[in-house]
Formats: C-alpha cells, sequence, structure tokens
C-alpha cells in the first residue's frame, strides 16, 4: 500500500492558513485509495488539537492522520530512563501533556529539583518569563553540579 508522508508547515499550510491546493491533495489522496499521514516537528499540539487546527484552515485531516514530534518523547523518556523524572516544559498545556504520557512529572519553571528540561515550543504560554525562570534554575542546578537534561522534540535549528 502507498502512504503519503506530508510535512505539515511550508507544504500544506502556513501561519495564515491552507496553502493553494492543500485541502484538494488531502481528499484525493484516500478517493485514489491510497493513504497519508501529515507529520510535523511541533511538539505543541497533540494530534487532536492539530486536527482542529487543519479543519479550522478547512483541511479535513483528523487526529488519527497526525505524527507529531511529541509523540516521541515517550520512547525518549522509557530509552533513558526518565520516567518519573521531574520535568520542566516549555510549552503548552499540550505539551505538559507530551511530557505527562512518556512518564515525566511536570513541574513549576522555578522548581530547582527539575532534572529535564523539554523545549518544546515558544508559543502559547508566556516564554521570555518562563525562559527566564528556566535559566535560574538552570544556573542554581550548575552551581550545586547538579546535572538538568536539555530535551528537544522540536529540532529546528534556531529556537524559536
Amino acid at each position: 500500500m502507498t502512504c503519503f508522508l506530508l510535512d505539515a508547515y511550508g507544504v500544506l499550510v502556513s501561519a495564515s492558513g491552507a496553502l493553494p491546493g492543500a485541502a484538494d491533495l488531502v481528499r484525493r489522496i484516500p478517493q485514489q485509495g491510497k493513504e497519508y499521514l501529515v507529520v510535523t516537528n511541533d511538539a505543541f499540539a497533540v494530534a487532536e488539537t492539530s486536527a482542529r487546527r487543519y479543519l479550522g484552515f478547512w483541511l479535513p485531516v483528523s487526529a488519527d492522520r497526525v505524527l507529531t514530534s511529541g509523540l516521541l518523547l515517550g520512547d525518549y523518556f522509557a530509552r533513558e530512563g526518565l520516567a518519573g523524572a521531574r520535568t520542566i516544559v516549555l510549552g503548552t498545556d499540550d505539551s505538559c501533556g507530551y511530557v505527562r504520557d512518556a512518564g515525566g512529572v511536570v513541574v513549576a519553571p522555578d522548581d530547582d529539583t527539575a532534572e529535564v528540561v523539554v523545549a518544546a515550543d515558544d508559543d502559547g504560554y508566556p516564554f521570555l518569563d518562563t525562559v527566564n525562570e528556566v535559566i535560574s534554575v538552570l544556573l542554581r542546578r550548575l552551581a550545586r553540579a547538579q546535572r538538568t537534561r536539555l530535551v528537544l522534540p522540536n529540532p529546528d535549528l534556531i529556537f524559536p
């Protein structure tokens, strides 16, 4: 069976909405008896949130067709033995949900006991205030020679 992997940003959508031809493509693929997944390196929205957003752009994409980088956190946390790790999340409520689903314990951005920082996104929450708190935590932990992992489920080369 043929399956198309469609990148979300720059292929189907931009910040302002669906790109020309995207809705037609998403409708035509199943009509041709083929499958597709929308893949994105976003970790700010769960599949259901992304699907609602796409529907708002008139793209008929259901949640079961969305594969995000946030979904990869579960395997990473399991492989690295991070179940139960106290984790600061730079991201939305959905981003925090990914961390909880992965087994992490989400803590406040100023929590010095955080062993992990997940940088999921820079939008949808008070980014600058949060980053300021996290940097302070990291510097205090560094001064105490405590290790803190930085996890980047959104692998953009420049963040934000």
